[in-house]
Protein backbone atom coordinates (compact mmCIF):
# COMPACT_ATOMS: atom_id res chain seq x y z
CA UNK A 1 0.00 0.00 0.00
CA UNK A 2 1.29 3.48 -0.86
CA UNK A 3 0.45 6.64 1.06
CA UNK A 4 0.22 10.12 -0.40
CA UNK A 5 -0.09 13.51 1.24
CA UNK A 6 -3.59 14.88 0.87
CA UNK A 7 -4.61 18.50 0.41
CA UNK A 8 -4.83 19.04 4.18
CA UNK A 9 -1.50 17.33 4.88
CA UNK A 10 -3.07 14.01 5.91
CA UNK A 11 -2.21 10.65 4.40
CA UNK A 12 -4.59 8.83 2.05
CA UNK A 13 -4.24 5.15 1.13
CA UNK A 14 -3.58 4.26 -2.49
CA UNK A 15 -2.86 1.00 -4.35
CA UNK A 16 0.78 -0.05 -3.99
CA UNK A 17 3.05 1.74 -6.47
CA UNK A 18 0.06 2.69 -8.64
CA UNK A 19 -0.04 6.36 -7.69
CA UNK A 20 -0.08 8.81 -10.58
CA UNK A 21 2.40 11.69 -10.43
CA UNK A 22 -0.20 14.40 -9.93
CA UNK A 23 0.33 17.80 -8.39
CA UNK A 24 -0.81 16.43 -5.00
CA UNK A 25 1.38 13.30 -5.05
CA UNK A 26 4.46 14.54 -3.23
CA UNK A 27 5.01 11.98 -0.47
CA UNK A 28 4.75 8.23 -1.00
CA UNK A 29 5.61 5.35 1.35
CA UNK A 30 6.66 1.95 0.02
CA UNK A 31 6.64 -1.35 1.92
CA UNK A 32 9.29 -3.23 -0.02
CA UNK A 33 10.87 -6.60 0.83
CA UNK A 34 14.09 -7.88 -0.72
CA UNK A 35 13.36 -11.60 -1.26
CA UNK A 36 17.02 -12.44 -1.87
CA UNK A 37 17.84 -11.43 1.72
CA UNK A 38 14.40 -11.86 3.29
CA UNK A 39 14.81 -8.28 4.50
CA UNK A 40 12.21 -5.55 4.67
CA UNK A 41 13.28 -2.30 2.99
CA UNK A 42 10.66 0.37 3.77
CA UNK A 43 11.15 3.66 1.96
CA UNK A 44 9.61 7.11 1.59
CA UNK A 45 9.73 9.07 -1.67
CA UNK A 46 9.58 12.85 -1.78
CA UNK A 47 8.70 13.69 -5.37
CA UNK A 48 8.34 17.24 -6.72
CA UNK A 49 4.81 18.08 -7.71
CA UNK A 50 4.06 17.91 -11.41
CA UNK A 51 3.79 21.70 -11.46
CA UNK A 52 7.36 21.88 -10.13
CA UNK A 53 8.90 19.59 -12.77
CA UNK A 54 10.10 20.17 -16.29
CA UNK A 55 11.06 16.74 -17.52
CA UNK A 56 12.83 14.06 -15.45
CA UNK A 57 14.18 15.22 -12.07
CA UNK A 58 17.40 14.39 -10.17
CA UNK A 59 17.17 11.82 -7.39
CA UNK A 60 18.92 11.61 -4.01
CA UNK A 61 18.85 8.19 -2.29
CA UNK A 62 19.26 8.91 1.42
CA UNK A 63 20.55 6.67 4.25
CA UNK A 64 19.59 7.62 7.83
CA UNK A 65 21.82 7.52 10.90
CA UNK A 66 21.58 5.01 13.77
CA UNK A 67 18.09 5.05 15.24
CA UNK A 68 16.49 6.85 12.29
CA UNK A 69 13.84 5.67 9.85
CA UNK A 70 12.22 6.63 6.56
CA UNK A 71 10.28 9.49 8.14
CA UNK A 72 13.43 11.07 9.56
CA UNK A 73 15.05 14.04 7.82
CA UNK A 74 11.72 15.22 6.42
CA UNK A 75 13.11 18.76 6.29
CA UNK A 76 15.69 17.60 3.75
CA UNK A 77 13.14 15.66 1.71
CA UNK A 78 10.67 18.53 1.65
CA UNK A 79 13.39 21.07 0.88
CA UNK A 80 14.85 19.07 -2.00
CA UNK A 81 11.39 18.35 -3.40
CA UNK A 82 10.43 22.04 -3.29
CA UNK A 83 13.54 22.75 -5.39
CA UNK A 84 12.78 20.15 -8.03
CA UNK A 85 14.80 17.18 -6.73
CA UNK A 86 13.26 13.88 -5.68
CA UNK A 87 14.64 11.96 -2.70
CA UNK A 88 14.14 8.34 -1.68
CA UNK A 89 14.67 7.83 2.06
CA UNK A 90 15.54 4.22 2.80
CA UNK A 91 14.79 2.69 6.21
CA UNK A 92 17.44 0.22 7.36
CA UNK A 93 15.79 -2.47 9.46
CA UNK A 94 18.35 -3.54 12.05
CA UNK A 95 19.73 -0.06 12.68
CA UNK A 96 16.51 1.97 12.63
CA UNK A 97 14.30 3.52 15.32
CA UNK A 98 13.63 0.13 16.91
CA UNK A 99 17.07 0.46 18.55
CA UNK A 100 15.52 3.02 20.90
CA UNK A 101 12.79 0.60 21.99
CA UNK A 102 13.11 -1.83 24.88
CA UNK A 103 15.35 -1.80 27.95
CA UNK A 104 17.29 1.48 28.14
CA UNK A 105 20.09 -0.23 30.05
CA UNK A 106 20.83 -2.31 26.95
CA UNK A 107 20.60 0.63 24.53
CA UNK A 108 24.37 0.99 24.15
CA UNK A 109 24.69 -2.72 23.40
CA UNK A 110 22.01 -2.45 20.71
CA UNK A 111 23.71 0.58 19.16
CA UNK A 112 27.07 -1.18 19.19
CA UNK A 113 25.59 -4.23 17.47
CA UNK A 114 23.85 -2.11 14.83
CA UNK A 115 27.13 -0.35 14.00
CA UNK A 116 28.69 -3.67 12.98
CA UNK A 117 30.34 -3.86 9.56
CA UNK A 118 27.81 -6.49 8.45
CA UNK A 119 24.96 -4.01 8.97
CA UNK A 120 26.93 -1.34 7.12
CA UNK A 121 27.15 -3.67 4.13
CA UNK A 122 23.46 -4.58 4.35
CA UNK A 123 22.72 -0.86 4.13
CA UNK A 124 24.50 -0.60 0.78
CA UNK A 125 22.34 -3.42 -0.54
CA UNK A 126 19.22 -1.72 0.88
CA UNK A 127 20.06 1.42 -1.10
CA UNK A 128 20.66 -0.41 -4.37
CA UNK A 129 17.54 -2.54 -3.91
CA UNK A 130 15.42 0.54 -3.23
CA UNK A 131 16.79 2.19 -6.35
CA UNK A 132 16.03 -0.96 -8.34
CA UNK A 133 12.42 -0.87 -7.22
CA UNK A 134 11.95 2.83 -7.83
CA UNK A 135 13.37 2.64 -11.36
CA UNK A 136 11.41 -0.50 -12.21
CA UNK A 137 8.83 -0.06 -14.93
CA UNK A 138 6.30 -1.46 -12.47
CA UNK A 139 6.69 1.72 -10.43
CA UNK A 140 4.65 4.61 -11.77
CA UNK A 141 7.36 7.11 -10.80
CA UNK A 142 10.19 5.55 -12.79
CA UNK A 143 9.75 7.89 -15.76
CA UNK A 144 9.97 10.97 -13.50
CA UNK A 145 13.60 10.20 -12.53
CA UNK A 146 16.62 11.42 -14.50
CA UNK A 147 18.85 8.32 -14.47
CA UNK A 148 21.92 10.38 -15.27
CA UNK A 149 21.56 12.46 -12.08
CA UNK A 150 21.30 10.02 -9.17
CA UNK A 151 23.15 10.79 -5.93
CA UNK A 152 23.88 8.62 -2.88
CA UNK A 153 23.64 10.50 0.43
CA UNK A 154 23.62 9.85 4.15
CA UNK A 155 23.98 11.35 7.61
CA UNK A 156 26.18 10.20 10.52
CA UNK A 157 26.31 6.38 10.43
CA UNK A 158 24.33 6.66 7.21
CA UNK A 159 27.20 8.68 5.73
CA UNK A 160 29.09 5.38 5.58
CA UNK A 161 26.52 3.94 3.18
CA UNK A 162 27.67 5.76 0.02
CA UNK A 163 31.30 4.72 0.68
CA UNK A 164 31.11 1.02 -0.29
CA UNK A 165 29.50 2.13 -3.54
CA UNK A 166 32.85 3.76 -4.32
CA UNK A 167 35.27 1.18 -2.91
CA UNK A 168 34.78 -2.31 -1.41
CA UNK A 169 35.34 -3.26 2.21
CA UNK A 170 38.16 -5.80 2.51
CA UNK A 171 37.50 -8.75 4.80
CA UNK A 172 39.70 -11.86 4.88
CA UNK A 173 41.51 -10.51 1.83
CA UNK A 174 38.37 -10.42 -0.29
CA UNK A 175 36.19 -7.44 -1.24
CA UNK A 176 32.70 -7.15 0.21
CA UNK A 177 30.36 -4.51 -1.14
CA UNK A 178 30.52 -2.87 -4.51
CA UNK A 179 30.14 0.35 -6.33
CA UNK A 180 26.72 0.94 -7.84
CA UNK A 181 27.63 2.86 -10.99
CA UNK A 182 24.18 4.42 -11.20
CA UNK A 183 25.28 6.85 -8.48
CA UNK A 184 27.23 9.69 -10.07
CA UNK A 185 27.88 11.77 -6.92
CA UNK A 186 27.68 11.60 -3.12
CA UNK A 187 26.53 13.85 -0.28
CA UNK A 188 28.18 12.96 3.04
CA UNK A 189 26.75 14.72 6.11
CA UNK A 190 28.51 14.52 9.50
CA UNK A 191 30.49 11.43 8.56
CA UNK A 192 32.03 9.50 11.49
CA UNK A 193 35.78 10.15 11.87
CA UNK A 194 38.14 7.57 10.42
CA UNK A 195 40.27 6.52 13.39
CA UNK A 196 41.79 3.28 12.11
CA UNK A 197 43.17 4.57 8.80
CA UNK A 198 46.72 5.93 8.80
CA UNK A 199 47.02 6.73 5.09
CA UNK A 200 44.11 9.10 4.50
CA UNK A 201 45.49 10.16 1.12
CA UNK A 202 45.11 6.59 -0.11
CA UNK A 203 41.53 6.46 1.19
CA UNK A 204 40.58 9.66 -0.60
CA UNK A 205 42.38 8.58 -3.78
CA UNK A 206 39.82 5.79 -4.20
CA UNK A 207 36.92 8.25 -4.41
CA UNK A 208 35.88 8.38 -8.06
CA UNK A 209 32.76 10.56 -7.96
CA UNK A 210 32.19 14.20 -6.98
CA UNK A 211 31.48 14.25 -3.24
CA UNK A 212 30.06 17.02 -1.07
CA UNK A 213 31.08 16.77 2.60
CA UNK A 214 28.96 18.71 5.11
CA UNK A 215 30.14 18.88 8.73
CA UNK A 216 30.77 21.22 11.65
CA UNK A 217 32.68 21.35 14.92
Amino acid sequence: MALAAGAEGGLTSLPAEALTASAEARLIDFEWVDPSRNRAVPARLYCPAASNRQGPVPLIVFSHGLGGWRKSYSDLGEGWSARGTASLHIQHVGSDQTLCEGNLILLLDRLDGAADECEAIERTWDVSFGLDRLLSRENSFHAAIDRKRIVAAGHSYGANTPDPHRRPVIRDRRPIGYRDTRFTASIVISAPPIYSETDLAAVLASVEVPTLHVTTT
